[in-house]
């Protein structure tokens, strides 16, 4: 199975947000909140955080800044949701080893975590 031939790394950095735990969060941006993306069986899972409902923008990046997979586009109600990505394009094929920027939307608000594919 393909993740088992790709090693994800979170990188180290620690959270930019009030008492948030992560690796990899970019500048905070108040009342939305990537708390974490961690390497998992089935991918990396998105810990992300709204403070208010509306409607909500998940979107993994390339370094270039070209749009590689959507996660999520709908509304979301206030609280944490896990969201998690494959590791794959939209269409389905293996992403690239290299780094990727998650970037949650909501409310004229962005909250971005950066995640290393590293393929073996």
């Amino acid at each position: 199975m393909y993740q088992n031939r790709k090693r994800v790394n979170t990188g180290s950095t620690p959270a930019l947000s009030e008492g948030g735990q992560g690796a990899g969060i970019l500048p905070y941006s108040p009342g939305v909140d990537l708390l974490r993306a961690v390497c998992t069986r089935d991918g990396i899972r998105v810990n992300a955080r709204l403070a208010s409902p509306g409607q909500a923008d998940l979107v993994v990046f390339d370094a270039q800044g070209r749009a590689v997979r959507r996660l999520y586009q709908g509304w979301l109600d206030a609280g944490t949701r896990d969201f998690t990505w494959d590791c794959r394009h939209e269409s389905g094929c293996p992403v690239a080893a290299g780094t990727y920027f998650i970037r949650l939307s909501t409310g004229g608000r962005t909250a971005t975590a950066r995640v290393s594919v590293i393929g073996r």
